[in-house]
């Protein structure tokens, strides 16, 4: 039996590989090496998929300009450290107040988000809403991040999801 496999990989023609395969192999090795190739197919492919065209987490490589508190109006830029591009931005930002006991400015406070090369319109963000943001150039950033809100608030922002995606429905 393993003559009969051998002999179907030593002539040097490929149709003539493929043809003493057929007919010189047994039914269930035929069937063993398809599946075989169709599952490592499967495989492959799915990799390829996720490498290539999958959701890319960001929120552990966010830099932001400044780690300090912003009050309104002033704005923030806000880099990922990633060479990934996909088409959309899926982004969660948490606006807290530094003061604790002041539950007013964490209520009015947005965030602002656009490219900084002005490429996109702003999104508007409350904590912890999250917004997809189109990357017309694939890669994500930087971004400008403007709060507003109450006169005299003080706000800490920080990413609390940060995900790359061609979807702009994606679940994260």
């Amino acid at each position: 039996m393993i003559q009969r496999i051998i002999g179907a990989f030593v002539d040097r023609n490929y149709g003539t590989i493929v043809i003493n395969f057929i007919v010189r192999t047994p039914v269930w090795l035929q069937i063993l090496v398809a599946v075989s190739v169709l599952a490592g197919g499967t495989v492959w492919y799915q990799q390829y998929q996720q490498a290539h065209h999958g959701e890319v987490r960001l929120t552990g490589g966010a830099r932001w300009s400044d780690p300090g508190p912003v009050t309104p109006g002033q704005s923030l830029d806000l880099a990922f450290d990633t060479t990934k591009s996909r088409r959309y931005l899926a982004l969660t930002l948490s606006l807290v107040s530094t003061r604790s006991d002041d539950a007013v400015c964490q209520l009015h406070a947005t965030a602002a988000v656009a490219l900084t090369s002005g490429a996109e319109p702003s999104t508007s963000l409350h904590h912890n809403e999250s917004a997809y943001l189109r990357l017309p150039g694939g890669t994500p950033g930087p971004f400008r991040v403007t709060l507003s809100g109450d006169t005299g608030c003080e706000m800490k922002m920080a990413v609390v999801d940060a995900v790359l995606t061609d979807e702009p429905v994606a679940t994260h």
